[in-house]
């Protein structure tokens, strides 16, 4: 049986994410150094950064692999997060030791976030991956 391809709009989906992506990824090049992480870091965030950037921009122009790249994008970025999660439990508990609970309200509210963050992009993934937005890209 062959398959119909109807071509209509190009999904809100898919150009919110790419316009995200191109106003956040800058955002992560300079947040990163600003943390003292060193230059090692400061310099992968800012390829990650690029890479991103890019992608976003093959996104909105509705190149496939751009739709890849910023799936591939969403799944380093869920694994970091999955694995930062004790480390972010681990600073938050450190915090309230030294510091007390007043000190740590951007803690806690980084990692109630967490989920939520992980959550969404698991979304975003599973939408990009649809037979819908597929078709955008054919």
């Amino acid at each position: 049986m062959p398959t119909i391809i109807h071509v209509g709009a190009p999904s809100r989906l898919v150009t919110a994410l790419a316009w995200f992506v191109i106003v956040g990824a800058p955002l992560l090049a300079v947040v990163v150094p600003l943390q003292g992480l060193g230059w090692l870091a400061a310099a992968a965030a800012a390829a990650l950064a690029a890479l991103a950037t890019v992608s976003a921009v093959a996104l909105l122009r509705r190149l496939e692999w751009g739709r890849r790249a910023v799936m591939g994008l969403l799944l380093v970025a869920l694994a970091v997060a999955l694995f930062g999660l004790p480390w972010q439990i681990y600073a938050l508990a450190d915090a309230v030791v030294a510091k007390g609970q007043a000190a740590t309200r951007l803690q806690w509210l980084l990692l109630l976030a967490t989920p939520a963050a992980l959550l969404a992009a698991g979304w975003v993934l599973r939408r990009l991956r649809a037979a819908e937005v597929r078709q955008e890209f054919a």
